[in-house]
C-alpha cells in the first residue's frame, strides 16, 4: 500500500458535459498517519478507515466561468491567462469551453503518473 498522497488543486475545463481537462494549480504532497496498534485485532480496519478520513475532501467544488464570463473579475485576472496557455496546448478556444470548475482531490501517490511535466490519474 502506498503510504503517501497528494491534495491537488484543479480546475476542469469543461467542453461539453462528458468532455473536460483537467489543469493542475498547486499540489501538495502528504503522509497518512495512523496511531493504532498493530496487535489490536481491528488494525487493518482502523487503517483503511483513517485513509478514508484522511482522503476525504473538504473544499466544495468553485465555478469561476460560465460561458461567456467569469464569476468575478478577481477570477478572471488570476486564472484568465493560465487556462489560455493550457487551452492553446491542445487546440482549443474560448468558444469551446462551456464552463471552468475549481475543485480540490486527495489522490494516493501510486494512482497518479507525470506525464509532460503534468500529473494525470491512472486508469
Amino acid at each position: 500500500m502506498c503510504d503517501s498522497y497528494f491534495t491537488l488543486t484543479l480546475l476542469n475545463i469543461y467542453y461539453n458535459e462528458t468532455e473536460y481537462l483537467h489543469l493542475v494549480l498547486e499540489n501538495k504532497e502528504g503522509r497518512f498517519h495512523c496511531y493504532a496498534d498493530e496487535d489490536d485485532l481491528l488494525y487493518e480496519q482502523r487503517i483503511l478507515e483513517n485513509r478514508k478520513r484522511t482522503l476525504e475532501v473538504y473544499t466544495k467544488p468553485i465555478i469561476i466561468y460560465d460561458k461567456p464570463n467569469f464569476n468575478k473579475p478577481l477570477c478572471e485576472t488570476k486564472y484568465k491567462a493560465i487556462v489560455e496557455k493550457f487551452i492553446t496546448e491542445y487546440d482549443k478556444k474560448w468558444d469551446d469551453i462551456t464552463q471552468i470548475i475549481k475543485v480540490e482531490e486527495k489522490i494516493e501517490a501510486n494512482k497518479l503518473k507525470v506525464v509532460n511535466g503534468r500529473y494525470q490519474i491512472k486508469k
